[in-house]
């Protein structure tokens, strides 16, 4: 942070990228990654599984439209600022077509209710975009769903699974705070990087910095 405000950087309105992070070691066996998981969340894998809840994965383009009403109705539930269709259409047609990331769908009593849009790069599978409508707590799909996302992750060769963005520790109503208890049952270990900086090149830099700090104000982080 000192280099870069003496070479006049400064921190950006928005994060371009999650500064706080989870990320698991999927190195070891099923078993032991069971095991390492907090009671509940595990308890809740076997739950779902006796409930019915299936996972589909899958590499093909057309998941995304079983993806996305999962994800407007998170968007709608929870009041987000959402990405635009054609943006997941066209991370789908870069990545998940290309073997370099894949789907995740959980169904109870045939009907789609939970899912994930995952990134494959080097030893790494990142938990990139997630969705699900409310289920009974009686319905724990998605920790069944993390959890086929990760042997799916082991499949594949990777050995470390992100989650993500998390909540800070110290910012307890950040709107992360819920999914980072949700994330953190799994295991793993927090991860902290550098807020994204800016370095203005002209006085059109300052139009963009109040249009980011609006979107920013709006977002609530």
């Amino acid at each position: 942070e000192n280099l870069f405000d003496s070479l006049c950087f400064r921190s950006s309105p928005l994060h371009t990228h999650a500064n706080h992070t989870l990320e698991l070691d999927i190195t070891p066996g099923e078993e032991e990654l069971l095991t390492n998981m907090r009671k509940t969340t595990r308890h809740a894998i076997r739950k779902a599984e006796k409930e019915g809840v299936t996972v589909d994965i899958s590499i093909q383009p057309h998941y995304l439209s079983r993806f996305w009403p999962l994800y407007e109705q998170t968007k709608n539930r929870h009041g987000f600022v959402p990405f635009k269709r054609p943006f997941l259409e066209a991370q789908s047609r870069e990545f998940i077509e290309n073997n370099l990331g894949y789907f995740a769908i959980a169904r109870h009593k045939n009907k789609d209710v939970a899912g994930a849009m995952l990134m494959h790069y080097s030893d790494t599978v990142f938990y990139y975009h997630g969705a699900s409508i409310k289920l009974p707590s009686s319905i724990p799909a998605a920790q069944l769903l993390q959890w086929e996302a990760i042997k799916e992750a082991k499949r594949r060769g990777a050995t470390k699974y992100n989650f993500w963005g998390i909540a800070p520790d110290n910012q307890p109503n950040h709107p992360f705070a819920g999914i980072t208890t949700f994330k953190k049952g799994f295991g793993g270990r927090a991860i902290d990087y550098m807020h994204a900086q800016d370095y203005p090149l002209s006085l059109g830099y300052w139009k963009l910095w109040l249009i980011d700090s609006g979107r920013k104000k709006k977002r609530g982080f």
